[in-house]
């Protein structure tokens, strides 16, 4: 056989799930923007495009992929422990709620939704005097990433972890390159160990 690969078709699962990673980095980035360009006071960056931006992928995986159990409950846990605190972010979630609600979400649960909220919620909170796994875990805010995991096993698919970890390595690359990119200001992720 000449070419192997040529039977090869792309079924529409493998592209689903193509198009939620890849909408997901782009999400994580640009919640990353808004995030120090508000923090930093770097307006050049136009916080509220980017919040823009982030919502409209958020409302996308939240309607057309059965990710709205998660989306959702992310949006709502920092909501609810006060970590939307601007103007841009305030936006991004008028306009997330909104689409959605205009829209309708796919694939929400109610048990699987409290599952994601508690999740997000304890990857907002400022833990403190728990356990050391505990605080170890949301040093590096996993709940999700766990949840993710769990929900992804439990379901036999690959949607809740092929977005919450595209999602997450966007924020963490958005946030490596704005250091380098405005090195003068104050980056706690370019500290030398």
């Amino acid at each position: 056989m000449l070419f192997p690969l040529a039977d090869f078709v792309i079924d529409e699962s493998f592209l689903a799930l193509g198009l939620v990673i890849i909408s997901s980095f782009v999400m994580g980035i640009a919640t990353k923007i808004t995030d120090e360009a508000e923090d930093r006071k770097l307006r050049d960056l136009r916080p509220f495009a980017w919040a823009l931006v982030y919502a409209i992928i958020g409302i996308y995986l939240a309607t057309q992929f059965p990710l709205a159990n998660m989306w959702l409950a992310a949006a709502l846990g920092a909501l609810a422990l006060g970590k939307i605190d601007s103007r841009p972010h305030m936006l991004a979630m008028v306009v997330f709620a909104g689409g959605i609600f205009l829209i309708g979400p796919n694939g929400i649960g109610p048990l699987h939704f409290l599952f994601f909220l508690i999740a997000a919620a304890a990857d907002e909170y400022t833990w403190r005097n728990e356990p050391k796994i505990l605080r170890g875990i949301a040093k590096h805010r996993l709940f999700l990433e766990l949840a993710a995991i769990l929900s992804d096993i439990q379901m036999g698919q690959l949607h809740y972890f092929g977005s919450i970890l595209p999602f997450d390595a966007g924020y963490a690359g958005a946030s490596y390159v704005l250091a380098k990119k405005f090195p003068k200001k104050k980056w706690p992720e370019t500290k030398k160990n």
